[in-house]
C-alpha cells in the first residue's frame, strides 16, 4: 500500500519548472560567483613552475670491486671500514638526501632565498631582518640596538617555507624523479630547480670522497701493521676500490643524480589557471543559485501558485 502523500511528491519535471520560473536566482548566483572567481584569478600572485628530471644513480659506481670482495672478506671488510652497501640502499640514501631538511636549509641559505621566503620579515632597504615588536620600543628609547631580537627565521621555518615551493615527485614505473619549484619569477624557478639538483650532487659527492679518503687512511695504516701476506693483498684490493670511488666522485658532477631533462624557463604561469577558475566559479554559482531557487519555492506559502506540487 502506497502511503506517500501525492502533494509531497517532487518530480524532475517539477524541479525543472521551478528552476525555469526562478531563473533570476541562478543568474544572480552565477554572476556573484563569476565576480568572486575573477577577482581571485586576476588578483592572485601568479606562480611559475620549473622542473628538472633526474635519474638516481644505482649506487654501484666505484663499488664493483668492493662487492666482489664482500664474499671473500665477510665481516672483516666492515671491521676495516669498507663500504659494501648494495645499490638499492645507496639509491635510497641519495633520494633521502634530496628530501632532507639539511639540504633544503643549506640550499635556501646558499642561494639567498630567505628574503624571498620571508618577504614580510625582511627590510630590503637596510638589508636586515625586521626587529621584533617586543623590543622595538626599548630600542627607540635607549637608542641602543645591542641585544635586540629580530625576526630572522629558524632552520625549521626555512624548511617549512621551502617545502611550499619545492616538489619532489618520483615515477615508480621509470624510477625518474622530478624536482620542481613554484615561484613568482620564472627565471628564478628554473635556476632553483637546476641548482637544487646540483647541490645534492655536490653534497653526496663530497661525502663519498670524504668517506673513501678516511677508509684509505685507515686501510694504509692497517696494511702497515699487518704481516699476513694474504690479508695484505685483500686490503690492497680494497684500497684500489676506494681509489676508484674517489676518482669517479671527483670527475663526475652528476655523481648521484644524472640530469635527464634540465629545467627551462616557463612561459606560462602554473597558478592561477584563470580559465579553469572561471569555469568552476560558473558551475558553483549555478548550483548555489539552483538550491536557493528550490528552497524559496519549497518555503513558499501553500496557496502560492509557484509551489512544488
Amino acid at each position: 500500500m502506497n502511503t506517500t502523500d501525492p502533494a509531497t511528491e517532487i518530480s524532475l519535471v517539477d524541479i525543472v519548472a521551478v528552476l525555469g520560473r526562478r531563473w533570476m536566482f541562478i543568474a544572480a548566483g552565477c554572476a556573484v560567483a563569476l565576480i568572486a572567481g575573477a577577482l581571485f584569478a586576476f588578483l592572485s600572485t601568479p606562480l611559475y613552475s620549473a622542473s628538472v628530471t633526474v635519474q638516481p644513480a644505482s649506487g654501484n659506481e666505484g663499488e664493483g670491486l668492493l662487492s666482489q670482495l664482500s664474499s671473500r672478506l665477510g665481516p672483516a671488510a666492515a671491521l676495516i671500514g669498507a663500504n659494501i652497501g648494495g645499490g638499492a640502499s645507496k639509491r635510497n640514501e641519495y633520494i633521502g638526501v634530496l628530501h632532507s631538511r639539511q639540504l633544503g636549509v643549506r640550499f635556501a641559505k646558499e642561494r639567498e632565498l630567505l628574503p624571498y621566503l620571508f618577504p614580510d620579515r625582511w627590510d630590503a632597504q637596510s638589508r636586515q631582518w625586521v626587529a621584533e615588536e617586543s623590543v622595538l620600543g626599548s630600542i627607540l628609547l635607549s637608542g641602543n640596538a645591542q641585544g635586540a631580537g629580530s625576526l630572522a627565521p629558524t632552520d625549521s621555518e626555512v624548511f617549512r617555507e621551502l617545502e611550499k615551493i619545492r616538489r619532489i615527485d618520483e615515477d615508480e614505473e621509470t624510477g625518474l624523479i622530478a624536482v620542481s619549484f613554484d615561484m613568482t619569477e620564472p627565471e628564478l624557478a628554473a635556476q632553483s630547480a637546476d641548482a637544487y639538483v646540483a647541490l645534492a650532487n655536490r653534497v653526496i659527492r663530497d661525502t663519498s670522497v670524504r668517506e673513501a679518503s678516511r677508509a684509505l687512511e685507515y686501510l694504509n695504516t692497517k696494511i702497515a701493521e699487518t704481516d699476513i701476506a694474504d690479508l695484505r693483498f685483500k686490503m690492497f684490493d680494497l684500497v684500489e676500490a676506494q681509489l676508484e670511488t674517489v676518482t669517479l666522485a671527483s670527475a663526475r658532477e652528476d655523481y648521484a643524480f644524472r640530469v635527464v631533462d634540465p629545467a627551462i624557463v616557463p612561459d606560462r604561469q602554473a597558478f592561477p589557471r584563470r580559465g579553469l577558475i572561471l569555469l568552476l566559479s560558473l558551475a558553483v554559482g549555478a548550483i548555489i543559485g539552483s538550491l536557493i531557487a528550490l528552497l524559496r519555492d519549497f518555503h513558499a506559502p501553500r496557496g502560492a501558485p509557484h509551489r512544488l506540487a
